[in-house]
């Protein structure tokens, strides 16, 4: 007889999170959320309990709720002025940290009834530490290019120019 032993999914030799889901906050509209596991209280808690999670909310519903970290959208400006319409930059939402770390985590109930949709978020590697890019639907990619193409063109300041064609003629 032998036992079955699960392994935590890894990469990197880091714990490997999964971010998976945009969430519908009510009266906040939607976030994407990093998820950490689900808990069950669909059964064992009591329907007037009091049970203190946020400002003006008393009392959890029963139900099955995703232990998640939330991120906002971060707004363009010089960093992102050119960034992609398919790639948005995000700020994973954080109690503490400081440049190299983050030292302490914020987490959220979130109802699984509220997920939206699935989401594909990659780091934003050599930026902050919660620093990340939420990845555009692939549904929505040909309207994304079909935008792109009919946007007017921008010319290239002449030095990127000359850099391209020096990089050309030196091939």
């Amino acid at each position: 007889m032998s036992a079955h032993v699960h392994r935590r999914p890894t990469h990197g030799g880091k714990v490997w999170r999964d971010w998976g889901v945009d969430i519908h906050w009510a009266g906040h509209g939607t976030r994407p959320a990093k998820i950490w596991g689900f808990v069950d209280l669909s059964r064992r808690l009591p329907d007037d309990n009091d049970i203190k999670f946020a400002e003006h909310h008393k009392g959890i519903v029963p139900c099955v709720y995703a232990i998640v970290e939330s991120a906002s959208a971060v707004e363009p400006d010089s960093l992102y002025s050119h960034s992609s319409t398919i790639l948005k930059p995000l700020r994973l939402e954080v109690r503490q940290m400081n440049t190299h770390c983050i030292t302490k985590l914020k987490f959220y109930l979130a109802d699984v009834e509220a997920f939206v949709e699935p989401l594909v978020v990659v780091p934003n590697i050599g930026d902050a530490p919660n620093a990340y890019f939420l990845c555009r639907s692939r549904a929505s990619w040909a309207d994304d290019c079909i935008h792109w193409l009919q946007e007017p063109y921008e010319e290239r300041a002449e030095s990127e120019c000359d850099s391209d064609d020096k990089e050309l003629n030196s091939i």
